[in-house]
């Protein structure tokens, strides 16, 4: 059994998932990342605080990031690295530049990745690549209310739904790559 996981109350979004690098080692995440070894048989906790919004993975390499949304309350955030030599979570130096949740990352290879930052009122999207090295924030279509999801087949072409005004989801939406 795992301990419970994050699920968010009212409109917020919830954020807790499962990801797997091999058959053996794989991590659930919500209220911090809790790991396993040996294919899902046990689990423990490992070093990762906070609201857990997202991870990917791209062969034994994770990244995860932490945060929460702006209107629960002011927390820090950051994307974490998974050592596997140690079995933790270390920050990412230098901290994409993304400011509050909710997140996605999307890795298309090792070396790049997108970050969206998909608050209502500051939607980003962010791209390293070269591995997290350095971080540009890249031009978006999306203004105002929503955030956007965002997918990538070959890390190349980006698809991004924009949500027009404010209408409780029932708005219009626009599809751009």
């Amino acid at each position: 059994k795992v301990a419970p996981m994050n699920v968010a109350s009212g409109d917020a979004p919830l954020h807790f998932g499962i990801r797997f690098a091999n058959r053996q080692t794989g991590w659930v995440f919500g209220s911090g990342i809790y790991a396993t070894n040996d294919g899902g048989l046990t689990w423990s906790k490992t070093g990762a605080v906070g609201e857990v919004f997202d991870m990917a993975t791209i062969g034994d390499s994770s990244w995860a990031i932490t945060g929460c949304a702006p209107r629960i309350s002011l927390c820090a955030r950051d994307l974490l690295i998974w050592d596997s030599g140690t079995g933790n979570w270390r920050a990412a130096v230098p901290q994409p530049p993304v400011t509050s949740g909710p997140f996605r990352i999307i890795r298309a290879t090792a070396q790049r990745a997108f970050i969206s930052q998909e608050t209502e009122m500051d939607t980003r999207l962010v791209r390293t690549e070269d591995g997290g090295v350095t971080w540009r924030r890249l031009s978006i279509p999306c203004r105002g209310f929503a955030g956007m999801p965002v997918a990538t087949l070959d890390g190349v072409h980006l698809w991004m739904v924009c949500a027009g005004g404010m209408g409780a989801g029932q708005q219009l939406k626009d599809v751009y790559t």
